[in-house]
């Protein structure tokens, strides 16, 4: 039994050409594809930093503790901020009778 081989010939312009053709004919399948694994990732991500948080008690507690002395209210700042703005609204509501006209001449 004799067997023959022939040489196979590859063109890289030929291959590059096939490529090219077999993508145009699977882009849609190809981009479906992509999307789909963007979006399975996305999803995973979510996921992980959503409901699986890697925080133990001790880092909770320190965050809860942090957020609670930055809540504080203070009242002395708070009294003198309205003080103000009752001082600008009387300012506003005085009469400008007496302002002199810098605009006419003499």
């Amino acid at each position: 039994m004799e067997l023959k081989t022939e040489k196979i010939k590859l063109s890289g312009e030929k291959l590059l050409r096939d490529l090219s053709i077999a993508l145009k004919e699977k882009s849609g399948w190809i981009l479906s594809l992509i999307f789909a694994l963007v979006i399975g990732y996305s999803v995973y991500l979510w996921y992980i930093y959503a409901f699986n948080p890697t925080w133990d008690d001790a880092k909770k507690e320190e965050y809860i503790k942090t957020k609670q002395s930055d809540a504080n209210f203070n009242e002395d700042m708070f009294s003198a901020v309205i003080g103000e703005v009752r001082q600008r609204k009387s300012n506003y509501q005085k009469s400008l009778n007496n302002v002199p006209n810098i605009f006419k001449f003499k």
